[in-house]
This record gives structure tokens, C-alpha cells and sequence, in this order.
């Protein structure tokens, strides 16, 4: 798993200064790039990332005091082709209306995670977080996505008490499983079913007739004997 070094870069620092004391005060992030190139130079110095390969947009962000915490979703179907991902970069808008400043930057040199390209991958999302220092900086904001794809457990809990549980029909036909029984629901569900017949890994699902490949918390396939009939 990479291990990022990251820092606030000598550009972000000053832009900080400027939100604390100059007339254009407070901070607004724009979006976090993600790159390839190992970089074992100064980091404070980099200016903007090396090998952009892929750019987040800002999902959610929360402040607790002198720290900011973003979370972005990376959507592994938009990814071109893949690339190691070695750096991380966080951009702010400019005050006086140049091009966004890269605000905190981040290299994990030599061991990066590799993001496969849509045609190669087996999940169809990442949560990427980052906290940063915005110390006393009285204004902070953000341009946020609203995507919604993320959920945190408290939110995940809301849902549970709010929504409770969808009763899904289960049919097996050869290696398919075929659950219906959603009649329209959408968003954050947590579904049950009785089996008809046991699970063998590799097998997929239709959910009222869309295929899903289903999945630990952790990534990995489901083996076999995860459910069995009955």
C-alpha cells in the first residue's frame, strides 16, 4: 500500500499566510491530481504534480480546528489506462486569478499502488482521504462534487435505522444468481434473501436485472460456501 510523505508546499504556505493576514482572505480548494512520477527532491518545492495522470474532484469536506479533511471517490470505469500512483496533490484557487496553486503535495517514491485502467479493473471505486493543515485561516471552502457515491458509517447507520431492510427474491441458474425484488429503490440499501442455491466463487449476480460482481468490505471475491441454500 502506498506510503504517502506528504507536506504543504512552499507555494501553499504563503497562500495560507495571505488567507490569515491579506486582504483576500480564507482558502478554497479546488481538487486533488493524482500522478506517477517518484520524487525524492525537496517536496515543499514542487509547484504542481509531475505526471498528473488523474484529477479528483472534492466529494466532502469536514473541519476540526486547524485541520481539513477531504475524501474524493476515484471511479476506477473513468480511469484511461492504468498508472502507479506515486503522487498526491491538493490545489487551491488562486486570489488574484492566476492558475489553481498546489497547495499540499505528496510522493510515495517507490512504493505506489497500481490503478488499473477501466479495462482491467475489478472494483468500481476508492475513497481517497487527505487531511491538511489550514491552521487559524477563518474561511474555508470547497468545491464540492455532490457525488454522494461514499458513505460514512454514521451515515451508514442513518440509512439502516431510516430504511431498514429490503426482502430480496434469490433464483440460481447455473452460475447466476438472480435477485429481484428492489421495485425501484435506490441509493444506500441493505437487502436479505433466503438461497436457493449455494455460492461458488466467480459466480455473478443480477440485481433486478443489472449484473454485479459481489464483494468483501476488504476488496477481495467471495469464495466459496459464503451463502448456501437455505
Amino acid at each position: 500500500m502506498a506510503n504517502f510523505q506528504m507536506t504543504i508546499t512552499d507555494a501553499g504556505l504563503a497562500l495560507l499566510a495571505d488567507s490569515m493576514t491579506g486582504e483576500d482572505r480564507g482558502l478554497h480548494f479546488t481538487k486533488m491530481v493524482m500522478g506517477s512520477a517518484a520524487y525524492s527532491g525537496s517536496l515543499p518545492a514542487v509547484t504542481a504534480v509531475i505526471a498528473p495522470q488523474y484529477t479528483l474532484s472534492l466529494d466532502q469536506m469536514s473541519r476540526s480546528g486547524g485541520q481539513v479533511t477531504f475524501k474524493s471517490v476515484l471511479a476506477f470505469r473513468e480511469v484511461e489506462e492504468g498508472f502507479t500512483w506515486r503522487e498526491l496533490g491538493l490545489y487551491a484557487e488562486d486570489p488574484a486569478g492566476g492558475s489553481d496553486i498546489l497547495y499540499a503535495y505528496g510522493n510515495a517514491g517507490e512504493s505506489g499502488d497500481y490503478i488499473p485502467g477501466s479495462d482491467e479493473a475489478t472494483l468500481n471505486e476508492r475513497v481517497i482521504q487527505l487531511t491538511v493543515a489550514v491552521a487559524s485561516s477563518p474561511d474555508v471552502t470547497a468545491e464540492i462534487s455532490g457525488s454522494g457515491i461514499f458513505v460514512e458509517y454514521s451515515e451508514l447507520q442513518a440509512a439502516v435505522d431510516g430504511l431498514g431492510v429490503v426482502t430480496l427474491s434469490h433464483e440460481k441458474e447455473g452460475t447466476i444468481h438472480k435477485l429481484t425484488g428492489l421495485n425501484g429503490a435506490e441509493g444506500l440499501l441493505l437487502g436479505r434473501f433466503k438461497a436457493t442455491g449455494d455460492y461458488a466463487e466467480g459466480e455473478v449476480f443480477l440485481l433486478d436485472g443489472t449484473p454485479y460482481t459481489a464483494r468483501q468490505e476488504n476488496g477481495d471475491t467471495l469464495s466459496d460456501g459464503q451463502f448456501v441454500s437455505g
